[in-house]
């Protein structure tokens, strides 16, 4: 049996950040990294944990999806979605939306 830990965003950045440097570098370095000693990557897959995303969010997600691996969220706090895409949200809340499939609905 495997296990799978989580990290949250505010203690991967709390972590990460200082030694990145700059937004771009920390998102980079959050999708792309690996573990110094092991070779692995930081994460192998994603969850959003709400409908609407901000910026560093959504660049993460995006990124990821182009890197092709699995990005998992919540379609209006219900259910679960395999992501897909994103798209900016023009109202006056502004961010991104997550878009794709349910699982198991």
């Amino acid at each position: 049996m495997s296990s799978t830990d989580l990290v949250d965003t505010k203690t991967w950045y709390d972590q990460t950040f200082g030694s990145c440097g700059s937004w771009d570098a920390w998102v980079w370095e959050t999708v792309n990294g690996k573990d110094y000693s092991t070779r692995k990557p930081h994460f192998s897959g994603f969850i959003a944990v709400t409908e609407r995303l901000d910026r560093s969010a959504a660049q993460i997600a995006s990124l990821a999806l182009q890197q092709e691996k699995v990005v998992l969220g919540f379609n209006q706090g219900t259910h679960l979605l395999h992501i897909s895409s994103l798209r900016e949200r023009p109202d006056e809340a502004g961010g991104w939306a997550v878009c794709g499939t349910p699982i198991g609905a």
